[in-house]
């Protein structure tokens, strides 16, 4: 009896089955990979730290991607999956080897200490903060130390300790604190999400936390730059001339203080949560511009004025001290009251 013909334009099961099956190791390699990270540092054996470095590797998973389409019809199966085991091998060593030379000798070290910043003359003063990952607290700074700026209180790894520059110019002071780690206000890679699944060790220094107090005895512009950070900014009883703020995949609750005259306030950020407070009785506008944000304005107050992405009170154009907040924000979830 014949056989009936096949079609030509299907693809039968088996042939496309082990096609799948010759061209897919690299999803199975980088998943064993990943577990056995998972499982060493859940015994203890690697530290939490570890994925803060670990991303750098990334690149390794376009080469798996591309050897097991290459050559995953040319050699037997077991020999590309030992090949690319290796591959993923020879990463982890290098990354491993770069983690313990000198320059990160002390990622397992805690370091706590404090830093204060007198005056030197200043009337005034800008203040930046940049700030990668972990707990930030800004607050005012107590009133019996009137000839400070700032103080700084620090506590976490010594590798992730903030750097402090600090000038005076016509009377105007300059402040700038930078967690190491934090270049130019970038997001720090993501890497707190993966912590509840492994549990809290008990490190500080795997989770820095900086607070800093700010005098209450001068006019001050503040710039604060997060990453993946849980802030808290109370404002509230400084002499605030102008907020920036912008904020990586952060929480952030923020206490504005009552202006002396226009308060510009600035708000940056991408998947990010927002608080923010305005004194009672201190007229505002908000304005809104971005794309996919979830925003709740306390329109008891700041009544809608130009649809769903302005909001401004009553008394703000007569007002004299107010608030101009504008929010550029992503995909956010702001309230403001």
């Amino acid at each position: 009896m014949r056989e009936p013909a096949s079609d030509p334009g299907v693809v039968d099961g088996p042939s496309r089955t082990g096609r799948l099956a010759r061209n897919g190791f690299a999803g199975p390699v980088l998943l064993v990979a990943l577990g056995t990270l998972l499982l060493l540092n859940n015994l203890g054996v690697l530290p939490r730290e570890v994925w803060s470095g670990l991303w750098r590797l990334w690149p390794l998973g376009l080469v798996l991607v591309g050897l097991s389409l290459v050559l995953g019809g040319r050699i037997p199966r077991l020999l590309l999956g030992l090949l690319l085991i290796g591959i993923v091998g020879v990463g982890a060593a290098a990354w491993a080897t770069a983690e313990r030379s000198p320059a990160t000798a002390g990622a397992g070290r805690e370091a706590a200490g404090a830093l204060d910043q007198p005056l030197q003359g200043a009337r005034e003063a800008n203040v930046t903060l940049r700030f990668g990952a972990g707990r930030l607290v800004v607050d005012p700074l107590d009133g019996s130390r009137p000839e400070l700026v700032s103080a700084l209180q620090y506590s976490g790894s010594p590798d992730l300790q903030p750097s402090v520059s600090y000038r005076t110019r016509d009377g105007v002071g300059d402040l700038e604190y930078v967690a190491r780690g934090s270049t130019g206000g970038s997001m720090a890679f993501p890497t707190s999400f993966l912590w509840p699944l492994f549990g809290d060790r008990g490190s500080s220094a795997s989770s820095p936390s900086m607070q800093v107090h700010l005098s209450t005895a001068l006019p001050l512009s503040v710039n604060v730059q997060t990453g993946v950070a849980d802030a808290t900014l109370d404002l509230s009883g400084l002499q605030l001339t102008r907020l920036d703020l912008s904020a990586g995949a952060a929480s952030t609750r923020m206490s504005l203080p009552r202006p002396r005259g226009t308060l510009p306030v600035r708000v940056q950020g991408g998947a990010s949560t927002f608080a923010i407070e305005i004194p009672a009785d201190v007229p505002a506008r908000i304005q809104i511009e971005g794309g996919l944000s979830t925003v709740a304005v306390d329109e008891g107050r700041f009544p809608a004025s130009g649809g769903r992405r302005q909001f401004t009170s009553p008394a703000y154009a007569s007002a004299t001290d107010r608030v101009d907040l504008r929010l550029e924000v992503g995909a956010a979830t702001v309230s403001v009251r």
